[in-house]
């Protein structure tokens, strides 16, 4: 938009969904080797667990465009939290469960 308002009220909104990409790539990656590994389960329960801390966010702070896009960052990091636990600690790739 040519308005400066508008650019100065998406520069923020813009920065956190560019930021989020770089989450989102890893989450989508680690949730179809869930899926490929048929770990249903554990895939449901974090997002579960992910829509619970997104919507106690937008609760708390889901009045402005920056409190939404803190929410979706919640979301989106909840669900990167299980897919790199789920990688690296519990899931059938990780160390532990691997032959040394």
């Amino acid at each position: 938009s040519p308005l400066k308002e508008v650019q100065q009220a998406a520069r923020l909104p813009s920065v956190v969904a560019a930021a989020l990409q770089l989450i989102n790539g890893v989450v989508f990656i680690g949730e179809g080797i869930q899926q490929g590994n048929q770990h249903f389960t554990s895939l449901a329960v974090c997002t579960a667990l992910g829509a619970v801390g997104m919507l106690t966010s937008l609760h708390l702070w889901g009045s402005t465009l920056a409190g939404v896009w803190a929410s979706f960052t919640v979301f989106n990091l909840i669900r990167l939290f299980g897919v790199l636990r789920h990688h690296f600690l519990t899931g059938p790739l990780a160390k532990s469960k691997t032959a040394i």
